[in-house]
């Protein structure tokens, strides 16, 4: 099992690593991101990160 390696850990914000994943709690913009980041990879940018989804306790 990967251990966890807090990179934020504001009031609100709490941004852990864990493994090859990056977690952190879903926000407003988080759907426009999302769909920014597929609109990059459908056209061709190579570098974009993947969203892999929100849990049931809105952790994206």
């Amino acid at each position: 099992m990967s251990s966890e390696e807090v990179m934020q850990d504001g009031a609100h914000r709490r941004v852990v690593r864990i493994g090859d994943t990056v977690r952190r709690p879903v926000q407003p913009w988080t759907p426009t991101l999302h769909a920014l980041l597929s609109h990059l990879e459908q056209v061709g940018f190579a570098c974009v990160p993947r969203p892999l989804g929100i849990d049931d306790q809105g952790i994206e």
